[in-house]
């Protein structure tokens, strides 16, 4: 438990590589482990900050999702069946969670371009070329964006390394 936390941004990344993977070549394992890192933690941060907000009666828990929710992205097979799931916590909670002042929202932002979605894209283009998945993702790390910097940030600027 926290002894403080007001406000409780929740940001989710899916970290398994899913593009070009379709339905029957997803394993137990990725669902599992895409379930664990996106709502499985997400419940577990909001336990563990919920007492001290009750008591203080108060907080905001703000969870970034994705527009994938509104609207399918092809290709993210993983994140448009889980990401549907935080929305419905977080709907959920804020019902349970309002006597207690606790505000519980959800923002979706859309597609910002970035470094990281650049690199995407390269990915996919090299893919289509001929190029095995596996071997265009580290090409992409290795030589990052090659469009020059992001008009709203860059990945690798921020957080000191491409995210893929």
């Amino acid at each position: 438990m926290f002894s403080r936390a007001d406000i409780i941004p929740i940001c989710y990344q899916i970290i398994i590589p899913q593009r070009s993977l379709q339905f029957e070549h997803l394993t137990d394992d990725q669902w599992q482990a895409t379930f664990d890192l996106t709502l499985l933690s997400a419940v577990r941060l909001i336990r563990s900050v919920l007492p001290s907000m009750r008591q203080r009666q108060g907080g905001r828990i703000i969870h970034i999702v994705s527009s994938s929710v509104k609207q399918l992205i092809q290709g993210l097979l993983l994140s448009n069946a889980i990401r549907p799931g935080i929305i419905g916590l977080a709907k959920t909670l804020s019902v349970e969670l309002a006597p207690y002042q606790i505000t519980v929202n959800n923002v979706c932002p859309g597609r910002i371009l970035t470094d990281r979605l650049r690199q995407g894209r390269n990915v996919l283009a090299r893919v289509a070329q001929g190029m095995g998945e596996e071997e265009a993702s580290q090409e992409g790390l290795r030589q990052g964006a090659t469009d020059g910097p992001s008009p709203v940030g860059s990945a690798q600027s921020e957080y000191g390394k491409p995210f893929v």
